[in-house]
């Protein structure tokens, strides 16, 4: 089965240069877990199945697979090694180190892969077709489309390179799970991010999909190995070659809290980091004033951050809080919190609301 599933990179016909400084992913290398927990966390928030009461569960966990289990792996081969002489031809010191170490990762008998997985959300609808949420966040550039909700507080934009950053080979396999017409459906596709190159005397682009033949995502989840099987509806993305430092579960864990301490408070949002951390409403309060975490921030140059997320948790939790409501026209209703504390370092004002759409 593994057979069916092909890698290759698109045809080159304008025999365009194409380097790794992708903007797109340069934007999160100084910080990339910390921008990787937000996107995700804000993708899979605005996915929350509405057919369900519970709150959005998303998991990241690593997985150690046998490169036997990677389907398109030769060809994925093949390609690197095309890119790496191509990197040397170009005298560019920066690719070469890029595509030296994965050819390195590409030798050894397992490839380490980060697992993120949502829950009790409703999918990204395909097919991987323009103009669908799937196709946007697979195969789309300067697109941004999530779905018909227009409230969404992001739209698989920039943010979706991520995932990229944290990949040693900037390659993503994406699967997603939904119900269209209360028929279950199914969509696969992978996608390397390179350097345009030539395989075969044939020139290519810098980017590679992993699916059918013509580039098509996979329908078929029988077509696939186990690991890339999925159970729920929801949405899965796995980083390949995944740049495993030292400790980033902390990374990962102070960014949720950061960006999601009112969801979390709520019970709205859950998250699982490695089995290292569980982040949910009972543990918010021990997290949140961990001081082992504070350290982590301070070294990671977020702490203001952590502290803003001190000041609102704090503000949510204390009976000391005035709680008003109010409703603007063509907005909607909103809740504001207030909390006069004298030790704030600053003073923060955010207004919640449960949808923001434009009127006319």
């Amino acid at each position: 089965m593994l057979n069916e599933v092909k890698f290759c990179c698109t045809p080159n016909f304008a025999g365009e240069s194409e380097g790794l400084g992708d903007a797109g992913i340069e934007t999160f290398l100084d910080s990339p877990f910390i921008s990787l927990a937000r996107e995700i966390g804000q993708n899979s928030r605005d996915a929350k199945s509405p057919n369900v009461s519970c709150p959005v569960r998303i998991t990241f966990d690593i997985l150690e697979v046998e490169k036997s289990e990677i389907p398109g792996i030769n060809e994925f081969i093949n390609t690197v090694e095309q890119c790496l002489e191509t990197s040397y031809s170009r005298k560019d010191p920066k690719a070469i180190d890029f595509f030296y170490n994965l050819s390195n990762l590409l030798k050894k008998e397992s490839v380490k892969i980060l697992k993120i997985e949502d829950i009790n959300t409703k999918g990204l609808h395909g097919p991987c077709e323009e103009g669908t949420p799937f196709h946007s966040l697979v195969k789309s550039r300067g697109v941004s489309q999530k779905g018909d909700d227009i409230s969404s507080g992001g739209s698989h934009g920039i943010g979706k390179n991520a995932v990229y950053a944290v990949s040693q080979g900037r390659t993503v396999f994406y699967s997603t799970k939904y119900l269209s017409n209360s028929e279950e459906k199914f969509y696969f596709q992978g996608k390397s991010l390179l350097i345009s190159h030539c395989l075969n005397h044939e020139p290519k682009s810098a980017t590679g999909y992993w699916g059918e033949d013509q580039y098509k995502a996979i329908e078929n989840i029988e077509l696939l190995p186990k690991w890339l099987h999925k159970e729920e509806q929801g949405t899965t993305i796995f980083s390949l070659f995944f740049e495993d430092s030292d400790r980033w579960e902390d990374k990962i864990v102070i960014s949720l809290i950061n960006n999601f301490t009112s969801a979390i408070y709520n019970g709205e949002m859950e998250f699982n980091i490695n089995n290292e951390y569980i982040v949910n409403r009972e543990s918010i309060s021990n997290l949140i004033f961990s001081s082992d975490l504070e350290i982590i921030a301070e070294r990671s140059g977020i702490a203001v951050d952590l502290e803003v997320a001190r000041q609102i948790y704090k503000c949510l939790s204390s009976d000391l809080s005035d709680n008003l409501q109010f409703e603007i026209k063509n907005l909607g209703k909103f809740n504001l919190r207030i909390l006069l504390d004298d030790e704030a370092s600053k003073k923060y004002i955010f207004f919640v609301m449960e949808c923001l759409s434009h009127q006319t």
